[in-house]
């Protein structure tokens, strides 16, 4: 069974974990309109809803180890390392995020929204409860890692990373930053809005750190994602800094 296959079954309701009574939870997540409970309780942490990884494996019919005080979320090819504690994952390479991984007793905890961003899984949040759709579905915009791109993706994001500006092929873009001094500066997902017939994907461009040491080595920073665009629907990308449409001159 192949990834997307595994996860369609999970997310047509037909997966469900079983948990103990005491484990209701105000945080209400449904699948396709289908309520989901869990072993351990969701939390809520600056505004993000996290979830056990244990729980989340479960759901998406993948593996959750711990070694080391690391926790790591394998779906299929893809790896999501969290350490918890730091705002750090891994997919290729190490990065920060907005919220990371955090330990409530003996149990990690990751975010939701952008373990399901990762997976292609549109998630929606409507008065308080949070619904999941189906991977791959029309005017989703999905980040994607170096273990789900083609031969022929690959080939086109070597072509164009070093090019500042969007750059697409069919329903792959690569948005790229172009040419930086060190690898402190970058491009990260920050979130998506469908609006009548307008896809809008909010990136934010990131700056070193200050006070840390970086090896001066030019970089591309870049990230590539895929969506199937309905009929007559647009996609735009906007810095969630400034507003304003992503290399404006």
């Amino acid at each position: 069974m192949n990834r997307q296959t595994a996860i369609a079954l999970v997310l047509s309701g037909l997966f469900f974990v079983n948990a103990p009574a005491n484990a209701a939870t105000p945080i209400q997540i449904t699948v396709q309109q289908q309520p989901v409970t869990f072993q351990y309780k969701p939390i809520l942490l600056h505004g993000r809803t996290l979830i056990a990884g244990e729980d989340l494996a479960r759901m998406l019919q993948g593996t959750w180890t711990t070694q080391q005080g690391l926790g790591k979320l394998t779906i299929n090819r893809i790896s999501l390392t969290f350490k918890p504690g730091t705002n750090e994952v891994m997919t290729n390479s190490w990065q920060k995020i907005d919220q990371g991984a955090v330990v409530q007793g003996k149990t990690i905890y990751v975010p939701l929204r952008w373990v399901t961003e990762q997976l292609g899984i549109p998630l929606t949040w409507k008065n308080g409860k949070i619904d999941l759709g189906k991977a791959g579905e029309p005017d989703s915009f999905s980040l994607l890692t170096s273990a789900a791109l083609t031969a022929q993706d690959k080939a086109f994001i070597e072509e164009r990373k070093q090019a500042k500006g969007v750059h697409q092929q069919g329903n792959l873009y690569v948005i790229s930053r172009g040419e930086v001094p060190n690898p402190g500066y970058g491009i990260e997902f920050v979130k998506q809005e469908l609006s009548w017939e307008q896809v809008s994907v909010y990136v934010r461009m990131t700056s070193p750190e200050p006070g840390r040491m970086y090896p001066q080595v030019i970089s591309y920073p870049y990230m590539a994602g895929k969506i199937d665009l309905s009929p007559y629907t647009t996609i735009q990308f906007i810095d969630i800094d400034t507003g304003e449409p992503l290399f404006q001159e």
